[in-house]
């Protein structure tokens, strides 16, 4: 079964190189790889064509602006019947396109494949790393989404779907004004054909995207405002069971801001508890309110843009 492994990288030259390296290291026979570019120098240029100069499985991409346009173009380009796709900042085992293969022979109505994305290392106490851990289940039908869905980072898909649901929306993804939610978009969409989606902690990648605390909270917005627009373009197209998810992994964010609001003090002094308790219950009222903030522009953004009801697409103004 050929694989071909897609990167969308965009000014990352530095991150990109260990990718591309440990996708090349991988022991499965028959892949290749495809870097869709879109940066504004030749570094990255460069460096793909250094390796295309002795390994003829990578080959280099210049796409437009926009992680969707990018992941689009290589996809067309491309001939594998599975689509591989990690980001320029992660780094892969060298058996993950077989663990994926394997995935998909054990699950042959799986049209999506995801896996665990694993923070590399950093000071939890100063900086994020962004990744999730695997559930290890079948999603079957859009309301299985309701408490969310692996990563695009590490999102393997049979070529068929493409076709049958259609590409990622351009209107979404990194470099776009809608935010990053185009992984979660597309396999809501998988979902609502009816076609399955498998979740498993046999496919890994490392993350190494090291954010601080000011860049993790943008992220979070961006995220929140990206997820809103994209639930309520389903709910334009009559999909009411939108509504239903959105609201439950809105739920979810807010579950998870109350149990990060932890009570650090051992003091058993009085005011102190007082004090740490009150400054729990602020710091839960000001992250609701940017929540329910956030969800108000992503509806209002989402607004802006006509819908394609038949494909559930952005219409790119």
């Amino acid at each position: 079964m050929k694989v071909s492994v897609i990167i969308a990288t965009y000014n990352h030259s530095g991150s990109l190189k260990s990718a591309i390296e440990s996708v090349l290291s991988n022991t499965y026979p028959n892949f290749d790889l495809t870097i869709a570019d879109q940066s504004e120098n030749y570094e990255t240029k460069n460096l793909v064509n250094e390796y295309a100069g002795y390994d003829k499985r990578i080959k280099y991409l210049y796409s437009k602006k926009g992680k969707c346009k990018a992941l689009n173009f290589a996809i067309r380009q491309t001939m594998g019947e599975i689509i591989a796709i990690t980001d320029d900042d992660c780094v892969v085992a060298s058996d993950w396109i077989e663990k994926i293969v394997s995935v998909f022979e054990l699950h042959p109505d799986a049209a999506i494949v995801l896996g665990d994305v694993i923070p590399g290392e950093h000071d939890p106490s100063k900086e994020l790393i962004p990744g999730c851990r695997s559930r290890n289940r079948k999603y079957l039908g859009a309301l299985s989404m309701k408490k969310g869905i692996g990563m695009g980072a590490n999102m393997s898909v049979k070529r068929w779907v493409f076709e049958k649901v259609g590409y990622f929306d351009e209107s979404m993804g990194p470099g776009t004004r809608l935010g990053p939610s185009d992984d979660w978009d597309f396999a809501y969409r998988t979902l609502a054909n009816g076609y399955s989606i498998y979740d498993t902690n046999l496919v890994k990648v490392q993350h190494n995207g090291l954010r601080n605390f000011k860049e993790a909270e943008g992220l979070w917005k961006r995220y929140q405002i990206s997820t809103t627009a994209f639930f309520v373009k389903n709910l334009r197209c009559g999909d009411f069971t939108a509504l239903l998810v959105l609201i439950g992994t809105t739920w979810m964010k807010f579950y998870e801001l109350v149990w990060s609001a932890k009570f650090v003090s051992k003091s058993k002094s009085l005011l102190r508890i007082l004090k740490r308790k009150l400054d729990k219950c602020l710091y839960c009222i000001l992250g609701i309110y940017k929540l329910l903030l956030w969800t108000f522009i992503g509806i209002l953004k989402s607004l802006e843009y006509s819908v394609d009801k038949d494909k559930r697409l952005f219409i790119e103004k």
